[in-house]
Parts: structure tokens; C-alpha cells; sequence
């Protein structure tokens, strides 16, 4: 029997590991060896372009997300494989049009690889093409077959690709949106008691963990239109899954509210406690219900009701106190804040509820679920000519060179260029210089190494457990990142290459130098390239991005966030989690710790803006009672300006890498537009025993609007104590 001291080893060791990457990794590492064995069970002429297939498609991790891909990954092969032969077999003895042509198709496929139509099949397109030129360089009269064997040997991998991922611990997308929704509803079910006790004391920290909700959100739309792929059932109910998204997105907004707002003052502090608790545990119960599969059950939306009328009765009691009468009106925002936020929750439960009751098809998909732009905008244009110049210079030194691999070198730069500004540690091609160097020193020794074990690489049952233990390493590795890498990249061109060396014969030396110093050469043409030309940097990627999400907000400041197209509506959400890994990626001298602390702050009070903004959409043209209806659309449309007037002052800013100038004095003046129509609000609430729901609404909407302006003259403050022009540019070569 182990001893306990055993177990709990085992059991650390077992909590420590992400099972979830070892199914992953479990899995490329069988699809790798069967692509082989199949590869080679066939003679097929190239068995490496199966085990590539296998691995970029496995990458999707979903069965609906990996047969999105295997069909993109063959329109793309079929298609470059056809402008491969043709550019080959008839314009290679033209040098000039040959190359042009090859720039063009490159420069194209990478551009519409940053577009929402199929864009994975452009990517292949472009790569597809690389493969056949490289191959039919000595001998164009070939290309025709390689284009044959490729479009083979990748039908394969795709074939494999599917039954491994449908048949080895199977990951459904629409399965995963299920429990991804789950874990949203149970986040808000915590975070709700938290956000409501706010009532009567503030905890900013609390709601700190909602901060990247968006990229949740984000999320479990990706998992919505992958799992439309799997299940005819399941995409029956896409549209009711994609509001039901929306709404528990909008519900994470309102509970960051509550952290803006002051506590409410006495004596309404003391008369609502009790009840304002109340209802965030009976929220939080509303929650759990959903949770559930159940739905709100009747008893709740009875006591909903119930809670929401004695809320009211005690809001009418304190009308006839002196002490309420007395308190100056800019002290109850904070109050009406925080019971417009708990109706708007309960309202948003209803609502949800509503939805899942439903029945499947009734409520249809409002909006594509399209999450990148229609057309690739400037920086994938720019991307696409960099890497079609880079891969035509490779090209010539091929040819040049007379490399014994220079496939693998045309190869490694289309891949490089394309992929690596795409990394999900946001680094971009900042690094690419050092990566190389670093790439060039290990690819030296395991070159060394491969001279002393490609015999015993000459073993069938050796060669497969090196590829499975490297493909497993790879799977793991790469869910751990939540992306591919750089390294990571790096680490597949040397298992495509150890295999492609094929072991069974004698290798010598010169195949082995040959291959890796051509993967050496293309990681040097590849750095150089993204360095020199548009290089995807992490702080132009800040100054950039920042510009796009002010953009944004101004554009949404007329019809809401929600009039957005989708994209953009989650670009501006994605944006500052995306922005702080940019700081993190940006430090240095130039960037020392006290300013990536006070951009971290702005980045934070910039998204508390939009959320802010997003919550006061509904009101931007409210119904007004006519007494106060002048003053308060003065000040609503005086707030407009102002954030227009903050958001342009912030996008020269960042343009120029210069301080903003000072706002306080016009924001100042809003705010003071502000406290008079509150004040008259207030009057106006008071003279016509105006309904508690309906004076709630009335003095939450100021609230909102005068908490907007704050940020505002929050965020302009920071920004000019940020020092932009020692690090907004290329300061890193």
C-alpha cells in the first residue's frame, strides 16, 4: 500500500499537469505516427506533408473548428498546387514575369489572410505555391507532380486529421460552448453578491476579475460557430446561444458598474441594506438557476417581484424624512447607480431566461458570427508585401545557392513572415533578431546530435517513438500557450525535418547540413525581412491598437456599441488584455517598470470608459418628462461632445507620442451642466411623487453620464503623465 507520503506526490503531480494539453498532445502524437505509417504504406514520395497536414489541423483542437480547416486546407492546396504548375511549367524561363507572379500570389494569399472569408484557405493558397516553386526549381517540367503529390499526400493528413480528432477523447466545440457558458454564469453568480455589497462600502478589487469577461465572450462565439459544424441540433439553437451571449456580456458590464459609484449615503444607506442584500443573494441565486439548465423558476421571479416592490415602498417611506429631504442631490447617484444596475440585472436574468426557454429555432442568429474584418486592412496588405518580397529573394538565392534543401529555406520565410507577428505572447517580430540567433545555436546541435543517431533513427519502432514523444511535447506545449508560438514554430519545421531525412537509407552528412542550414538561412531572410520591412511591433501594436479603440468609442457614441459590426465590437473588447501583454512584451530601458505601471492604470480607466459608455447607449435619447427635459439632453449632449472632443485629443496623442492637452476645465463645466439637471431632477421627483422605478431611472441615467465624464477626466490625466515619446516607435533595434 503507498504511502501517504507517495500519494500526495502523485497528487501534486497530477494537479499540476493541464490534462486538457496531454489529450492534445495524445493526439498529435497518434496522428502523427499513423499519417506516417499510412504515408509510407502507400509510397507515398513525401510523407512529410501528411505529418505537416496532421499537425496544422489538429491545432483547431474542436472536430467542427478541424473540419472548417480540412476544407479550407484542400481548396487552398488544390488552388496554389494549380498556380504552382502554371506559373512554373510556363513562365520559369521568364525570370521577370515569373518572379512578379510570384510576389503577386504571395502578397495576395497573405493579405487575404487577414479577412473573414475563408482565410485559412489563403494562407494555403500561398503556402501551396512556395512548395511547388521551391520543388520545381531544378526541373519545371516536374511541377505538375509535386502538385499531384501534395494535394495527395495532404488529402491524407486530412483524412487522418478528422478520425483522430473525432475518435481519440473527441473535443466538441458545441459541447465546450455548453460548459464555457456554464463557468460565465457561475463567475457572475460569485461576483454579484460582491458587486452589490458595493451599496454600502467600495472594494475595487472585487470586480478586478471581470476585467477580461470580453475575451470570455469572444470565446464562446468562436465555440458557437465551430459547434454549428458538428451538430444539426446545435445549430438549431445558434441563434439563441449568440444572444445569450451578448446579454451575459452585457450583465458583466453592469456588475463592473457598480465599483464606479459611491455607496449610498444615509439614511438610505440603513433603510435598503437589508434589501439591497437581498437581492444580490437572490440574484446570485437567479444565476445558479441558469446555471443549471432549470431556468428561473416561478418562485423566484415571484420574490423578484416581491423584493423590487418593498424596495419601492421603503424608497416612498424616506420621501417624508427631513434627513433624506436635506441630502444635497449629486449624494444619491450613487444610490440610484446601484438600484438602476440591480433592476437591470434582474431585467437581464428575465430576459435570459426568456431565451432558454425558447424552443429551438425561433430565435434566429441577428448578426454574422464573422469575428475578423470583411477585407484585410493596411497591416495585412503590408504584411503580404513583405512577405512576397521576402520569399522572392529567397527564391533567387535558391537558385543561386543551389541549396540541397532550399525548399525548407522558402519554406521556414513564407511561414516565419506570416506567423510570427500572430504570437500570442504579442511580441511580435521584435524579437526576431535574437530568436535567430538563439534558433541557429540549437539547430547546430541538434544537427551534431542527428550525426550520431540517425543510425539508430534507422529503427522503425525509434523513429516513431522520437516523432510521437516530440509531437506530444508539441501538442502540450502549444495548449499551455494558447497559441503557436515562435519556438514553437521553430520546433516544427526541426521535426519536419528530422523526419524528412528518412533514416531507412544512409543519410550523410551533406543531407543533414543541407536541411538545417537551410532552416538556418530561412530563419536569418525571415528575421531580416520582418525587422526591415513593416516590422509588427509591441509598441507600435499599443499605438495603434489604442487609436483603433478610441475610433470606436467615438463611433459609438451616437447609436450604441451595439450598432457596431461585430468585429469591431469585439477588437474593442479583446483590446486591453491584448494591451497589456504589449506592456509586458515592451519592457526594457525605454520602458521602465513605473511607466508600464501608470499605461497599465490608463489601459484599465480607458476600458472602465467604454464599459461606462456602453451601459448609457440605451439612454443617449431617453424619455424625458417635459420640465426637465431641456436641461438634461443639454448635459447628455454636452457629455457627447466631451468624449468626443477626449477621445480626439487622446488619438493625437498616441499619433504623435506627445502629452494631451488639459480637459478639466470644459469637463468640469459638463459636470457642473450635470449637477444642475440632477438638481432639477431631483426637484421634479420630489413636486410629482414621481414613481420610485421611474425616478431611479431617471437620476441612475445622470449617474451614468456624470461617472463617464470622471473617467474621461481620469484617463486625460494619466495620459499626460505618460512619457510616449521614449518608447511609441522602433526603439528595439
Amino acid at each position: 500500500m503507498p504511502s501517504p507520503v507517495v500519494e500526495s506526490r502523485w497528487s501534486r503531480l497530477a494537479a499540476t499537469l493541464d490534462w486538457a494539453g496531454a489529450v492534445m498532445g495524445l493526439q498529435m502524437a497518434i496522428a502523427v505516427v499513423a499519417a506516417l505509417f499510412f504515408a509510407l504504406l502507400l509510397r507515398l514520395e513525401y510523407p512529410t506533408w501528411s505529418v505537416f497536414t496532421v499537425l496544422m489541423l489538429l491545432l483547431a483542437q474542436y472536430v467542427g473548428a478541424v473540419q472548417q480547416k480540412a476544407v479550407f486546407r484542400m481548396a487552398g492546396t488544390v488552388l496554389g498546387g494549380l498556380l504552382g504548375y502554371l506559373a512554373t511549367g510556363a513562365l520559369q524561363q521568364d525570370p521577370w514575369l515569373y518572379l512578379s507572379i510570384t510576389f503577386v500570389v504571395i502578397a495576395f494569399s497573405v493579405a487575404m489572410f487577414g479577412q473573414s472569408r475563408a482565410p485559412y484557405a489563403f494562407f494555403l493558397l500561398g503556402l501551396t505555391y512556395v512548395v511547388i516553386v521551391s520543388n520545381s526549381q531544378t526541373d519545371p517540367s516536374l511541377a505538375w507532380k509535386f502538385a499531384l503529390l501534395r494535394t495527395e499526400e495532404v488529402g491524407l493528413g486530412v483524412v487522418v486529421s478528422m478520425v483522430v480528432q473525432s475518435t481519440v477523447f473527441p473535443n466538441y466545440a458545441n459541447r465546450a460552448f455548453r460548459e464555457a457558458l456554464q463557468v460565465a454564469f457561475e463567475e457572475l453568480r460569485v461576483a454579484t453578491p460582491l458587486a452589490v455589497a458595493h451599496f454600502e462600502r467600495r472594494h475595487t478589487e472585487a470586480m478586478r476579475n471581470l476585467n477580461d469577461f470580453p475575451s470570455r465572450a469572444t470565446a464562446l462565439r468562436m465555440l458557437l460557430r465551430f459547434g454549428g459544424m458538428e451538430s444539426k441540433a446545435f445549430r438549431k439553437e445558434i441563434g439563441r446561444s449568440a444572444e445569450l451571449v451578448t446579454k451575459v456580456t452585457r450583465a458583466a458590464g453592469i456588475l463592473r458598474s457598480f465599483q464606479r459609484y459611491e455607496p449610498a449615503p444615509e439614511p438610505y444607506q440603513s433603510a435598503l441594506r437589508e434589501l439591497v442584500g437581498e437581492a444580490g443573494l437572490l440574484l446570485a441565486e437567479g444565476w445558479k438557476d441558469l446555471q443549471g439548465g432549470e431556468g428561473l423558476a416561478e418562485t423566484w421571479k415571484n420574490r423578484a417581484s416581491s423584493l423590487n416592490e418593498r424596495i419601492e415602498d421603503a424608497l416612498r417611506s424616506l420621501r417624508g424624512s427631513k434627513e433624506a429631504w436635506s441630502i444635497a442631490p449629486e449624494e444619491c447617484m450613487g444610490l440610484s447607480a446601484h438600484l438602476l444596475a440591480i433592476s437591470e440585472l434582474s431585467e437581464a436574468l428575465l430576459e435570459m431566461d426568456s431565451v432558454e426557454r425558447a424552443p429551438a429555432g425561433v430565435t434566429s442568429l441577428a448578426e454574422s458570427l464573422d469575428l475578423a474584418p470583411a477585407w484585410p486592412g493596411p497591416e495585412w496588405i503590408n504584411r503580404g508585401i513583405r512577405s512576397g518580397l521576402a520569399c522572392v529573394v529567397a527564391l533567387i538565392l535558391e537558385n543561386w545557392l543551389k541549396l540541397p534543401n532550399g525548399a525548407m529555406m522558402l519554406l521556414c520565410v513564407y511561414v516565419f513572415t506570416v506567423l510570427n507577428a500572430q504570437s500570442p505572447d504579442e511580441t511580435g517580430d521584435r524579437s526576431a533578431i535574437r530568436y535567430t540567433i538563439v534558433f541557429g545555436i540549437a539547430t547546430t546541435a541538434i544537427c551534431i546530435a542527428l550525426l550520431a543517431a540517425t543510425p539508430l533513427m534507422a529503427s522503425y519502432a525509434v523513429q516513431n517513438i522520437v516523432l510521437a514523444t516530440w509531437a506530444f511535447l508539441f501538442g502540450y506545449w502549444l495548449h499551455g500557450a494558447g497559441g503557436v508560438t515562435v519556438p514553437l514554430s521553430a520546433s516544427f519545421f526541426l521535426l519536419i525535418s528530422v523526419l524528412g531525412l528518412n533514416s531507412q537509407v544512409p543519410v550523410a552528412f551533406s543531407d543533414i547540413e543541407g536541411v538545417f542550414s537551410g532552416i538556418i538561412l530561412g530563419f536569418v531572410l525571415a528575421a531580416l525581412a520582418q525587422r526591415l520591412f513593416w516590422p509588427v511591433l509591441p509598441q507600435q501594436n499599443l499605438q495603434n491598437g489604442m487609436r483603433a479603440y478610441l475610433r470606436t468609442l467615438s463611433d459609438s457614441l451616437e447609436r450604441g456599441m451595439g450598432a457596431l459590426p461585430l468585429g469591431r465590437r469585439m477588437a474593442q473588447g479583446l483590446f486591453p488584455s491584448k494591451a497589456f501583454k504589449f506592456v509586458a512584451a515592451m519592457a526594457g530601458p525605454c520602458f521602465p517598470q513605473e511607466e508600464a505601471g501608470r499605461m497599465r492604470e490608463f489601459i484599465l480607466t480607458m476600458q472602465d470608459l467604454a464599459s461606462e459608455l456602453d451601459l448609457c447607449a440605451r439612454h443617449h435619447n431617453p424619455f424625458l418628462p417635459p420640465d426637465v427635459q431641456a436641461d438634461t439632453t443639454q448635459a447628455i449632449e454636452e457629455t457627447k461632445a466631451m468624449v468626443q472632443k477626449g477621445c480626439e485629443l487622446l488619438d493625437t496623442a498616441f499619433r504623435d507620442a506627445s502629452c494631451p492637452a488639459d480637459l478639466t476645465p470644459e469637463i468640469d463645466a459638463a459636470l457642473a451642466l450635470w449637477d444642475a439637471s440632477y438638481a432639477s431632477l431631483h426637484s421634479f421627483i420630489w413636486k410629482t411623487d414621481l414613481s420610485p422605478a421611474e425616478a431611479i431611472s431617471l437620476l441612475g441615467l445622470g449617474a451614468r453620464f456624470r461617472a463617464t465624464l470622471l473617467i474621461l477626466k481620469q484617463a486625460i490625466q494619466q495620459a499626460r503623465s505618460l512619457r510616449m515619446d521614449g518608447y511609441l516607435g522602433d526603439v528595439s533595434l
